[in-house]
């Protein structure tokens, strides 16, 4: 019967107890197709979700990929703003703070699609677009564009992983690259003209 007590208690006190809330934010990087033919250009969007309880002074975020299979040619991302107090003739007002924008370095190998610095003291609910990226592919093969995580495992930034209210790791994407249609029409008919030639040859 006391056993019975106490589990009855415990779980009435876990009931009254006040829940922790998840980490509201969320991040989804999507490109805007599957497959690729060399020379095409590769499109990376990077959706947000910020909730007003989310906390953060800043955000970055940089993808690494084979640096022979694509090369980056640009990056941009969206300011993001955030509300804040100000005193206005002895009373306190409350004003929308835009983000300090950082650069959007890429180089080979990598593309930096979030460097932003907060102004403001609290969140701002909002689903933004907030990065994008394009990219030219340059050779086939699987691409894969991953974040770079765990403070000093990626040389030669040891520093700059992700970080995004709470975020910091996250599937990246993956596409495929494939040879350039000219390219694989010919490969084609030169296999195709080895096998009429050997069945033409004499013996």
């Amino acid at each position: 019967m006391r056993r019975t007590f106490l589990i009855a208690a415990s779980l009435a006190a876990a009931a009254c107890a006040p829940a922790i809330p998840a980490a509201a934010a969320s991040l989804l990087l999507t490109a805007d197709a599957a497959v690729y033919a060399v020379g095409e250009t590769i499109r990376l969007d990077l959706v947000a979700t910020i909730d007003e309880a989310d906390r953060d002074g800043s955000i970055f975020g940089r993808l690494t990929y084979d640096p022979r299979l694509a090369d980056t040619l640009s990056s941009s991302q969206q300011q993001l703003s955030s509300s804040g107090q100000v005193i206005v003739g002895g009373e306190v007002v409350t004003v929308i703070l835009p983000w300090t924008l950082g650069p959007l370095e890429h180089g080979d190998g990598f593309v930096t699609l979030l460097d932003q610095t907060r102004l403001g003291s609290s969140g701002v609910d909002q689903t933004v677009l907030l990065a994008s990226a394009l990219l030219y592919a340059e050779a086939p093969g699987v691409l894969d564009l991953r974040w770079i995580v765990g403070a000093g495992s990626t040389p030669p930034f040891p520093s700059l992983d992700l970080d995004f209210f709470g975020v910091t790791n996250h599937p990246g994407v993956s596409v495929r690259i494939v040879p350039e249609p000219s390219t694989a029409l010919l490969i084609a008919l030169g296999l195709a003209g080895l096998v009429i030639g050997r069945r033409r040859s004499p013996g």
